[in-house]
């Protein structure tokens, strides 16, 4: 569900509702991107929120003109915008919005993306490592080997320790 004003398909002046662009300021616009509930979204220069979203107090009215304070946050009938998944019970006790801005939301998904890849890291020294202490008593192993083949006569020292070289 979603908010279904369009400049298209409202009639503004006698709905009342006008339509404001995305605000140049790049805080209040990541609070409005994230306002709109849409993952990986970057409002075009036509893109838009009706004043439906906004309340009396954040916009500056005179005599002919209703203009949007340049600070104000989209915070009405949020819901329908932001909570198309959410279940009926969350719903109900979210009383406020979760504003990550799209940077935040970024930086989590590069966290998130990093800690698997640590994870995955870690998983293969532990592998590098058992593989190391395996050569190792092996090689030990050998050279044990080759010391009983050498005590025993059945190898000469010069053979032994060029077989160790190699």
């Amino acid at each position: 569900m979603s908010c279904k004003n369009s400049s298209g398909t409202c009639n503004s002046t006698n709905k009342g509702i006008t339509f404001h662009r995305f605000p140049k300021d790049p805080d209040i616009k990541e609070k409005w991107m994230n306002i709109t509930g849409r993952q990986d979204w970057f409002p075009t220069e036509n893109s838009r929120i009706c004043s439906v979203h906004f309340t009396e107090d954040d916009f500056d009215v005179t005599a002919k003109r209703r203009n949007l304070r340049k600070s104000s946050i989209p915070t009405l009938n949020i819901w329908k915008l932001c909570s198309e998944n959410l279940t009926e019970n969350q719903k109900s006790t979210s009383s406020h919005i979760d504003l990550y801005t799209p940077k935040k939301k970024r930086l989590l998904r590069i966290i998130e993306t990093n800690k698997s890849v640590i994870i995955s890291q870690r998983l293969k020294i532990k592998r590098l490592q058992c593989k190391l202490r395996r050569y190792k008593k092996r090689n030990l192993e050998l050279t044990h080997m080759l010391k009983s083949l050498e005590n025993t006569h059945l190898i000469t020292g010069d053979q032994a320790s060029s077989l160790e070289n190699n």
